[in-house]
């Protein structure tokens, strides 16, 4: 197997997976969750239900789920409260809303918003695939090593 094949195996298997990643949504109210109860991380943090690992805030209870907590930190909410006048991004966790929910509620936000992580990684990961699967076979269609199949 050529390395332009593996290349192309590889790519169709992480195209086939995208799909898959995608999970299932229905429609909600459409006020937005940061509408409801919410709480600042720094409230979270001092209640010992949040620490800071790196420089993002993860959680340290069974009270509250990472992902769900990771999620709404990078929602368009708490990205549009982080950009300064000039346009930079820069996440002020402390200062972020989660909304409340039941830690149930959470886990299915977490297992969305982990899901939707993936998908992102993995779009990446095709992208990258793309780029080097094209150039891969335009060199080698170029330089002979290639030829157009049948």
């Amino acid at each position: 197997m050529t390395e332009y094949d593996t290349l192309r195996q590889e790519l169709t298997d992480h195209v086939r997976r995208l799909t898959e990643l995608l999970p299932a949504f229905v429609a909600g109210e459409g006020t937005g969750a940061l509408d409801g109860p919410s709480v600042s991380v720094a409230d979270l943090t001092r209640a010992g239900l949040v620490e800071y690992a790196d420089p993002e805030p993860v959680s340290v209870s069974d009270q509250l789920d990472t992902d769900f907590l990771q999620g709404f930190l990078h929602s368009a909410a708490n990205s549009r409260r982080s950009t300064t006048a000039s346009g930079t991004f820069r996440l002020d966790s402390k200062g972020a809303r989660i909304p409340q929910m039941d830690i149930t509620a959470q886990r299915g936000y977490g297992a969305a918003f982990h899901a939707l992580r993936e998908f992102e990684e993995r779009s990446r990961r095709v992208t990258e695939l793309s780029r080097q699967i094209a150039a891969l076979a335009r060199d080698g269609l170029s330089n002979g090593a290639l030829k157009p199949g049948t």
